[in-house]
């Protein structure tokens, strides 16, 4: 399987309220690695699949949401919380 596959069945897993999942696709997003080209390396998305994991009580989530915010602009953190907010999962 292409890494352009696996990101895409992890969004899907991470979509559907998979925590380790969305804490693991924040990670990719954050390194660029494995990420397709068209899904750049992308803090806000890092950011907000971090706080959803986070939120459901993933620790390792929540330590790397706050090294992130660390790389990030304020108006970065706020598009992050927003998606993170507006967030609803699909199943």
């Amino acid at each position: 399987m292409g890494s352009t596959a696996k990101v895409g069945l992890g969004v899907m897993y991470a979509r559907g309220g998979a925590v380790t999942v969305q804490s693991k696709l924040g990670l990719t997003y954050r390194s660029g690695a494995e990420v397709p080209k068209e899904l750049v390396k992308d803090l806000v998305m890092a950011y907000a699949w971090q706080s959803l994991a986070a939120a459901q009580g993933n620790e390792m989530a929540q330590k790397a949401k706050e090294m992130l915010e660390s790389s990030m602009t304020p108006a970065q953190i706020a598009e992050a919380q927003k998606l993170s907010r507006a967030w609803q999962p699909k199943r």
